[in-house]
């Protein structure tokens, strides 16, 4: 069932979830989407214990702490065995290429306004630091 649109349909109660959390036996769930990821423990580049802590619970702030590339979330994706009970509405968010957005619910991404201002605001800032430079430097002329 794992990596294609079918997990959808397995619902998992983090009680189920919780009982996956040793080497030989570790699922773990990241933006609402549950993975057996016992075959990749051993492959994981970060080594295998960083990943065990994170066996049998959700995985998603530290698995999105961690930067991992959309390739890495592309390979994740074929270790989907389910949906993590009360995820449902996020796992239906689940982009078909891999990627892992964060569900809507837990961060709002920022408004245009906000990244006009964070481009503007430097610009602002050099061309004042260069008028107050060329009348200071022509004053002693």
């Amino acid at each position: 069932m794992g990596g294609s649109a079918d997990f959808r349909k397995n619902i998992i109660s983090k009680e189920e979830l919780a009982k996956h959390k040793a080497d030989d036996d570790c699922w773990l769930a990241l933006n609402g989407v549950v993975y057996d990821i016992t075959e990749f423990l051993p492959e994981h580049p970060g080594s295998m214990m960083v990943v065990l802590d994170a066996c049998g619970g959700d995985a998603t702030t530290e698995f999105n702490d961690a930067g991992h590339s959309e390739t890495a979330c592309r390979k994740a994706r074929k270790y989907a065995i389910g949906v993590l009970e009360g995820c449902e509405a996020t796992a239906q968010e689940y982009n078909n290429e891999g990627k892992l957005d964060e569900p809507k619910t837990q961060k709002s991404k920022p408004s245009g306004g906000s990244a006009a201002l964070r481009t503007i605001v430097p610009v602002i800032v050099v061309a004042a630091v260069a008028v107050c430079s060329y009348f200071l430097f022509n004053k002693h002329k």
